[in-house]
């Protein structure tokens, strides 16, 4: 699961500038996002699955949604999609 976070986090900060509907506020929006995901990891650590299931779902995928433009942020939900499908095997 940790993989799949890291890997998560590692896409986020690849993110261009121009991937965000503000790249002007782009570093600050992608470290905010990288928190959120280190959040998720601890919650993951910790084994409050469904605390890092609601962090992915309520935090996380709303502020890619409101932040990232359509063509990046496809792949960015579809990853999040895999990893809250594994928590909930959990």
């Amino acid at each position: 699961m940790s993989l799949l976070d890291e890997d998560l986090k590692a896409d986020i900060l690849k993110l261009p500038g121009d991937a965000f509907k503000n790249p002007k506020d782009a570093d600050g929006q992608r470290k905010a996002l990288c928190k959120k995901v280190d959040a998720v990891i601890r919650q993951f650590e910790a084994g409050a699955y469904k605390g890092a299931i609601k962090k992915l779902e309520n935090e996380v995928k709303h502020k890619i949604e409101k932040w990232i433009k359509v063509t990046h942020k496809t792949d960015l939900l579809t990853k999040i999609n895999q990893i809250i499908s594994i928590l909930e095997t959990l």
